[in-house]
């Protein structure tokens, strides 16, 4: 099988195309956490930026796709997903404007999500009605040093989600600004891995 494929789903009349990455050593018995990323507008686009050069090194399934804007797929994708791969646990990540509308898309659904990454992201909206639906939720907090205003946001963020209950993690990344270079690839699946303990 192919490392990456790309595929479409319709809803309403509209189609969203999106790219599945599969681990190089995938096998169909075995059950993998599903990563949805920012990005992918055209076959012949680069990989998303943290993801880095080779995604397929990595015991994750990822999917590429713009489903931060066309939040009306949100369901569409994760089943189509969920019925063609053996995926655990799902993932939402968003870099730096575009995790607005992805913490939008875990307050109109909070229960289909096992943890929200943002590098760096606001976390506006995100409330105990959230903690409520979903009290499992992991938010993961990734911010560069040198990054001052997305830095001071994020650690309100911290806070503020800490002291309505929810499992949040803040990694300040040392010598880095708001693009978080030092952190694509292999570091970003090693941070992943030791703070959902995969």
């Amino acid at each position: 099988m192919a490392q990456s494929q790309v595929h479409g789903i319709a809803h309403q009349g509209e189609k969203l195309d999106f790219r599945v990455t599969l681990p190089k050593n995938f096998q169909n018995n075995k059950t993998y956490p599903l990563l949805l990323v920012p990005g992918f507008e055209s076959p012949n686009e680069p990989y998303s930026l943290y993801i880095g050069d080779m995604p397929s090194s990595y015991d994750w399934i990822i999917v590429e796709s713009v489903i931060n804007i066309k939040s009306a797929f949100t369901n569409e994708l994760i089943n189509f997903i969920k019925s063609s791969y053996p995926i655990g646990d799902v993932y939402i990540s968003g870099f730096s404007a575009n995790s607005i509308p992805m913490f939008k898309l875990v307050k109109e659904d909070p229960t289909l999500f096992a943890g929200v990454i943002a590098m760096p992201g606001y976390a506006n909206g995100i409330d105990r009605t959230v903690f409520e639906s979903n009290p499992e939720l992991k938010i993961i907090l990734i911010v560069g040093e040198n990054d001052t205003y997305w830095k001071n946001q994020a650690r309100l963020a911290f806070q503020r989600l800490r002291s309505i209950g929810f499992d949040t993690s803040l990694h300040i990344i040392p010598g880095q600004g708001h693009r978080l270079m030092g952190l694509r690839g292999k570091p970003f699946f090693d941070l992943l891995h030791k703070r959902l303990k995969l």
